[in-house]
């Protein structure tokens, strides 16, 4: 064989050789080391800087106005609105101490049209008050319906009012028929008498007479108690037709004076025959003191010798008188 070929064979023995016998070599203790030595390293710090972040300024931004699309508003129709009318004023009365003006309107109230509206308002427009509201006017006689006040209290507490119809053109004017208080201070309303006509409060605010049909009543405002007196029909023909008006007190509340009438109807208002009545409200007597023909009216009892009257002859115009109740005389107010 050749020996070129027999060398590597042998170097390959010889390593598998040694392989074997160092495995197979007892394994040497080794002591055990007498002290434990640490190494502390200490690695140098890295510092890795962190780049400063400036701030740059954010630029505004104008945004570039888009074309709009502009429509032509289409127009929606509106209602015209009705104007309301300003109310009318059918009546106004100031009272005696000119602290209060009532008035009677005639207008749109309430959302309600042609509605009437009856109200006090104090003259320094501190103090309003609605009395009465009504849809429409009412009235015991044919005709139209007022609210009139009829006496002022002088407290200032109290406007005593009615309700006034006007007649049908044979009689007298009714001159109420029902009697209110109302409250100034506190806007309370009070009916006190549901009927009559002619209500004349006394001066003295202590009682109330009134005309009921045929008869006088007189009411005491404190208690409420009445008192009647029925006229004295027999110096009246039977088959005329009598009524009685004007109802007014003497200044000093001791005596009352009503007209009375006949045949007015039948004849016209200036043919009638007039008479007028005295009352004492204590005994209840009644004197007439005064016939006349033609027509008159009672304006007022301003003195206790003095009774102011409207007198009308034919169809000439009424002129003013004085009465003297004691006497029955007349005399023209101009002397």
């Amino acid at each position: 064989m050749n020996k070129m070929r027999l060398f590597p064979i042998f170097a390959v023995l010889m390593l598998f050789l040694a392989v074997i016998m160092a495995a197979c070599a007892p394994e040497v203790e080794r002591e055990p080391a007498s002290e434990v030595v640490t190494a502390v390293v200490t690695r140098p710090a890295t510092h890795t800087a962190v780049p400063t972040h400036t701030p740059t300024s954010i630029p505004t931004y104008t945004p570039t106005p888009l074309p709009t699309h502009t429509n032509t508003p289409t127009a929606i129709p509106t209602s015209t609105p009705t104007l309301i009318p300003t109310p009318e004023v059918l009546d106004s009365y100031t009272s005696p101490s000119g602290e209060w003006v009532a008035t009677l309107e005639e207008g749109y109230f309430f959302d309600e049209p042609d509605t009437y509206l009856f109200r006090v308002i104090s003259t320094d427009g501190t103090v309003e008050w609605v009395v009465e509201y009504a849809a429409e006017p009412d009235g015991s006689l044919l005709g139209y319906s007022r609210r009139i006040p009829l006496h002022w209290s002088e407290d200032g507490q109290y406007m005593y009012y009615i309700h006034d119809a006007a007649g049908d053109g044979c009689g007298p004017d009714s001159y109420g028929y029902n009697l209110y208080r109302f409250n100034l201070e506190t806007g309370e309303n009070i009916e006190l008498i549901p009927e009559g006509h002619w209500f004349a409060i006394a001066p003295n605010e202590e009682k109330v007479a009134f005309i009921l049909d045929d008869e006088l009543v007189i009411h005491n405002l404190t208690t409420g108690e009445e008192v009647i007196s029925p006229f004295d029909l027999s110096r009246t023909h039977q088959d005329l037709f009598p009524y009685y008006s004007y109802l007014v007190w003497s200044p000093d509340s001791s005596s009352l004076l009503v007209r009375g009438a006949e045949d007015v109807c039948h004849t016209g208002m200036l043919d009638g025959r007039i008479f007028i009545i005295q009352v004492d409200p204590q005994s209840l007597i009644q004197n007439t003191i005064f016939e006349f023909s033609p027509w008159l009216e009672i304006v007022a009892w301003q003195e206790l010798d003095k009774v102011l009257l409207s007198i009308s002859i034919g169809n000439a115009q009424s002129s003013n008188a004085w009465l003297n109740p004691e006497t029955g005389e007349i005399t023209p107010a101009d002397e």
